[in-house]
């Protein structure tokens, strides 16, 4: 591989931790120019277990494997995400989250990728006001 700043280089570490244990149970290394995505493809989703990631890792094709699987996941949606709301839980404290909804993706070539519903959730900082999705 040909360094685009000769004398430059980065590497990315991607980690997954069992909150079980204080160990890491994977450590990847990649090239920093390489999608994080691509770790996905390194992991045996474990049925059950909650995979917390980064929005980096947004694939619908990848994490439609990880359901299939059995597994869960959770990360903060883009902006640009186009989903169709089809239920709204009730929600007990509007102060901490906003909504919480049942959706579908819009767009038939992502929706081919994932075919099922997925879980939407508004939560607010109560001290700041922000809020993440």
């Amino acid at each position: 591989a040909r360094a685009m700043h000769p004398g430059r280089g980065g590497l990315k570490l991607h980690t997954l931790l069992d909150i079980r244990g204080a160990i890491p149970t994977v450590i990847s290394f990649s090239e920093s120019r390489q999608h994080d995505v691509h770790m996905l493809d390194e992991l045996v989703p474990e049925p059950g277990a909650i995979y917390v990631m980064d929005r980096a890792y947004l694939d619908f094709e990848r994490l439609y494997h990880f359901h299939c699987e059995g597994a869960f996941f959770l990360m903060r949606t883009k902006k640009n995400l186009r989903v169709r709301r089809r239920y709204s839980q009730p929600v007990a404290d509007r102060r901490l989250i906003g909504c919480d909804q049942t959706v579908v993706l819009v767009r038939d070539v992502v929706r081919a990728k994932y075919p099922c519903v997925l879980r939407r959730v508004r939560v607010r900082d109560p001290d700041s006001g922000q809020s993440i999705v």
